[in-house]
């Protein structure tokens, strides 16, 4: 069966010509969509008031996502994912940065239903500023290619994982998983790539596989085999995969 049959409809496109802008309540502001999109635009930023408002849930796959904005996670402790689609993306763009803060992370969770694509090409305009993007359990998941014009900075890519103990994904606790062929193709970082230099912290670019990761003009030594290889300035920043 084709993995679109249960699906309940497609819509050619959503576009909202402003901005996207959570509020005090369990999904204000939230864009949520039972099947596939074509194209879903959001011209000014998405931004979250209370944890789970100001997102975009989309339970299938989305041809073109493109935020013109910033996108801006929640102040609130409580773990949530700023942009959720359960069956990929090809194409996301973000005219500006993604920003969650020091108490929770701006985060973005790609699904690959059946071994499909999860991102196409990622491509972020401004920065990575503490923000996580996971597939969450799936070893299979598959990220093309990612690309921040900006800095990353105390920011996170967990592909195929299980967090671990502190419940965050991409820290050293995270467990990959086990079997599956998913990935990350290539990670370009135009900018800086820094962590903090608080005692304990970790950010961690990890996934099964990893094909490339350049910042600036470094090009990082991946070998065909595991790595766990420091990124950067801080010591809290590492890239790990199993070959």
């Amino acid at each position: 069966m084709d993995i679109q049959d249960d699906l309940p409809f497609i819509i050619p496109a959503i576009t909202v010509n402003g901005s996207v802008i959570g509020g005090n309540a369990v999904a204000a502001g939230d864009i949520s969509v039972a099947g596939d999109i074509g194209a879903l635009t959001i011209g000014g930023d998405l931004r979250a008031g209370v944890a789970n408002t100001g997102g975009i849930g989309v339970q299938g796959h989305v041809g073109l996502l493109t935020i013109g904005g910033d996108i801006v996670g929640s102040v609130e402790v409580s773990p949530n994912a700023q942009v959720d689609v359960f069956r990929g993306v090809d194409l996301f763009r973000i005219g500006g940065s993604i920003r969650g803060n020091v108490n929770q992370s701006a985060r973005i969770d790609i699904g690959s239903n059946l071994g499909a694509r999860a991102v196409g090409t990622l491509l972020v305009s401004g920065n990575m500023d503490y923000a996580t993007i996971t597939t969450d359990e799936d070893g299979d998941a598959l990220l093309g290619r990612i690309k921040v014009s900006g800095d990353w900075i105390a920011s996170r890519l967990a592909i195929g994982t299980t967090e671990g103990p502190d419940q965050i994904y991409g820290t050293d606790d995270d467990v990959l998983d086990e079997i599956g062929d998913g990935g990350v193709g290539k990670l370009t970082i135009k900018g800086q790539l820094l962590g903090t230099v608080a005692d304990g912290d970790s950010f961690r670019i990890m996934a099964r596989h990893i094909g490339k990761i350049k910042v600036g003009e470094v090009l990082y030594p991946l070998t065909a085999g595991s790595d766990n290889l420091a990124l950067g300035p801080t010591p809290d920043v590492h890239a790990f995969d199993v070959g």
